[in-house]
This record gives C-alpha cells, structure tokens and sequence, in this order.
C-alpha cells in the first residue's frame, strides 16, 4: 500500500523510528519487497543504509530472519549494536 497522506507519512516514519528499520512493499515496483536499516556514524549522523529486497513472496516468508540480518549488518558498519535488535519480539508479517 502507498502512502498518499501527511498524516500516513508522518505515522510511517514515526513507526520506523520505533522499530529502527523500513519495509518496502511493493511500493516501489509490484511484487518487489524490501527490507532496509540506516548506518550511523559514531556522532549519530546518517552515513547510508544497508538493506535487502527480492520477491515479495520470499522476503515476506522469512521477514523475521532478513530484518535481524539487515540490523546485524547495519550495526556492524554503523560500529555499534543496532537497538532494534535490543528489542525482544519484534515481528514483522502483516504489520504496516
């Protein structure tokens, strides 16, 4: 589903935050889905990110497995452990 409103954006972004990584949809192209995490310098700024994105069908069936992947790389390259990774039970299938 594409974000078309301020106010889905602003929700969005704050979830990303939260969870410490993005999940591309299909909103890019139909039936291409992605999973990103950023890459930190040491003084908190955005070097880039570090993500994967394949098929729909075989990144939604191992989301759990690729989000802490994406984390664990993006941590290692930001030197530090990713807080997502911190949080206990962070699941990823059908959640928007």
């Amino acid at each position: 589903m594409t974000i078309s409103g301020r106010d889905e954006l602003v929700a969005e972004l704050a979830k990303i935050r939260e969870v410490g990584y993005a999940i591309n949809r299909g909103e890019w192209r139909d039936g291409v889905w992605g999973i990103v995490a950023p890459v930190w310098s040491p003084g908190s700024i955005l070097r880039g990110a570090v993500g994967v994105s394949g098929p729909r069908v075989r990144i939604e069936e191992d989301a759990d497995r690729l989000v802490e992947l994406v984390l664990t790389e993006a941590a290692a390259m930001s030197g530090t452990r990713h807080r997502a990774l911190q949080a206990s039970g962070a699941r990823v299938r059908g959640s928007r």
